[in-house]
């Protein structure tokens, strides 16, 4: 079984030691941060250094900051959210509002919870902050546990606490998160383009098949009930549909032949889902493959990144609604 770790998994080629000796995560093209003191740096060339080394990610480790790496990732603790898109923006590419919020990473384990509820009460801030746990870290959220909408907002509340406590929140850092939650499950979904309404777009993945017919699929799922489930759905859209076995021979397969979309599982019998994922874009063919991801109990820090840096189309989190899923795979193969 594969070990959890605390963090975000980042891409080990993101993780850097400044000219000046900060050691710099790359959250966008522009933007970065300094994993010791947590503060969000503008990247120019002049920043560029070079890849940090085990020795520079052990202090890391000592420090707090890193709670594991190997050769292909490093697991940052307390990273901003969605990591690589640019704060400064509100929608996505197709147009899409992604609602922001934040709240305040404060670094500190879980079992403190209510060490920190307690100490809320005495300095008398639990009227405007509640203390709850997110990735097994104690975050500082509004009272009512929602995030909070403005980042100048949250970083108030960052300051405010570090002059009462400066020894405890030393650490802390302002995180943002950009995802939806939907039924109790974290979903990132296709949506259609203008041209088709959202409503048109269900209706229409119920029963149209002439953008799908033909259109063929490679499906990487380990569940057996879960391939019966995408493959008919697959077959009642008309598409044709490829079952592989294993993730090299997933691979092998998209390198050789044309398909139109991929659906895998996150956890893989050979391969952990991330790997597979940066050896598909390091295919030129493959680098634009529409990608359905399924997951079991996702956390928002993994679905930002591996939307941002994955370029992944849908993530799913278990167990699987089949008219969301018939929905997604109708768009992606339609191209609507």
């Amino acid at each position: 079984m594969t070990k959890a770790y605390n963090g975000t998994a980042v891409p080990r080629h993101f993780v850097y030691v400044s000219k000046a000796g900060a050691v710099i995560v790359q959250l966008s093209g522009n933007r970065g941060q300094d994993l010791y003191t947590g503060k969000l740096v503008e990247l120019s060339a002049s920043t560029q250094g070079s890849p940090a080394s085990d020795a520079e990610l052990d202090r890391l480790k000592v420090a707090g900051r890193v709670d594991h790496y190997n050769s292909a990732y490093v697991w940052v603790i307390g990273l901003p959210e969605p990591h690589v898109y640019d704060p400064n923006r509100a929608t996505s590419e197709q147009g899409r509002v992604r609602p922001r919020t934040y709240y305040v990473n404060t670094l500190l384990p879980a079992f403190q919870l209510e060490d920190v509820k307690h100490w809320l009460h005495q300095v008398q801030l639990s009227e405007i902050c509640a203390a709850e746990i997110r990735s097994d870290l104690i975050a500082i959220t509004g009272t009512d546990g929602a995030l909070f909408s403005d980042f100048d907002r949250a970083d108030e509340i960052r300051l405010h606490l570090l002059e009462l406590a400066p020894q405890e929140f030393a650490a802390a850092v302002v995180a943002f998160a950009n995802v939806e939650v939907r039924d109790s499950q974290l979903v990132h979904e296709l949506r259609p383009s203008g041209k088709t309404s959202e409503l048109e777009a269900i209706i229409a993945s119920q029963t149209d098949t002439t953008q799908t017919e033909d259109k063929r699929l490679l499906l990487l799922v380990t569940s057996l009930e879960e391939r019966k489930l995408i493959y008919n759905l697959c077959v009642e859209l008309k598409a044709t549909v490829q079952v592989a076995a294993s993730a090299a021979e997933a691979l092998n397969r998209l390198e050789d032949e044309q398909y139109d979309l991929l659906i895998m599982d996150m956890q893989l019998a050979d391969m952990h889902g991330w790997e597979m994922l940066g050896k598909l874009r390091e295919v030129e063919k493959l680098r634009h493959l529409p990608i359905i991801l399924i997951a079991d109990h996702a956390v928002p820090e993994d679905a930002s990144l591996t939307r941002a840096v994955a370029t992944v189309d849908v993530y799913l989190e278990r167990p699987l609604s089949k008219a969301r899923l018939r929905q997604n795979i109708w768009i992606a193969l339609s191209g609507e």
